[in-house]
């Protein structure tokens, strides 16, 4: 990756370098654009957030450098931007997703599953790039995932379940795209209803009866919205396939929340009101 934009590097670098150099850039910027909203910086290296940041940034000045190229002494190529803007493209992806599950104030739990899915497609997707540098990339973003994959997996797939207006049914569709085979899906699926199941009976086990206080709660804010929805086009598609469910033998208090029909999906569901709201 970093051999891919070092040049747009080095000329982010060059023209943020001093002000004297940033002010002849800014001048050139409003001359050319009429405007300069976003100032260009250089990025942290082993930060991919910060690299997005440079680069989305530098690809809305790209006329910029180029018009300044002979009073710099590095020229990114117009290869060199094309990979640039192929990068910044998957990049977001990280992006939008680290700014929606980093706002501490967000009850986001129950989102980390899909957008973590959709990562991992996606990088399956790059992984068949005919560009070699694509290529080699998502080769070592695999290898990075499989490992935070491996470590978070289960805690993930119980807070999906937990949200009403998904339950199991988005597991069934997410792992279905992701496996490819009805059957793997399914096994996978029972795995996360055997894990439910032993955290139900282990806090039955030890759980106290505490007095409910009446009293003033600060309510959660609506988590952000992020606008990579491809996990919500994989769910409205495998919902469209499912018969009605109709009534079965309902035998623990788990198996009637799965047999309820799931709530309609809204943006600004917060999820731990509603559980609040339940009856004892």
């Amino acid at each position: 990756m970093e051999k891919g934009i070092d040049k747009v590097r080095d000329s982010v670098a060059y023209w943020s370098a001093t002000p004297k150099r940033h002010e002849r850039f800014e001048k050139m910027a409003r001359q050319m654009l009429g405007e300069y909203e976003k100032r260009i910086a250089l990025d942290c290296k082993t930060r991919w957030n910060s690299t997005y940041t440079m680069l989305s940034t530098a690809l809305l000045y790209q006329d910029v450098f180029e018009r300044l190229a002979s009073r710099a002494p590095c020229v990114p190529s117009t290869e060199d931007w094309k990979f640039a803007r192929k990068l910044c493209d998957r990049l977001k992806m990280f992006y939008d997703v680290t700014e929606l599950l980093s706002g501490t104030k967000y009850v986001t739990t129950n989102l980390f599953f899909p957008k973590i899915c959709n990562i991992f497609l996606a990088i399956r997707r790059w992984q068949r790039s005919d560009n070699p540098k694509v290529e080699e990339m998502s080769r070592k973003m695999k290898e990075k995932f499989n490992k935070y994959w491996s470590d978070v997996h289960g805690l993930m797939v119980v807070a999906v379940v937990l949200d009403p207006r998904y339950k199991l049914q988005l597991l069934n569709a997410l792992f279905l795209k992701i496996h490819g085979s009805v059957s793997v899906a399914d096994e996978s699926v029972n795995k996360v209803k055997e894990l439910l199941c032993n955290l139900v009976l282990e806090y039955q086990d030890t759980v106290e009866v505490v007095a409910t206080t009446d009293g003033a709660q600060t309510r959660p804010r609506a988590p952000p919205q992020v606008d990579d929805e491809d996990w919500m086009d994989t769910f409205d598609d495998y919902m469209s396939k499912q018969p009605a469910v109709t009534s079965t033998y309902v035998r623990t208090e788990l198996d009637l929340y799965f047999e309820e029909p799931l709530l309609p999906r809204t943006q600004d569901l917060d999820i731990v009101q509603w559980m609040k709201m339940l009856p004892p």
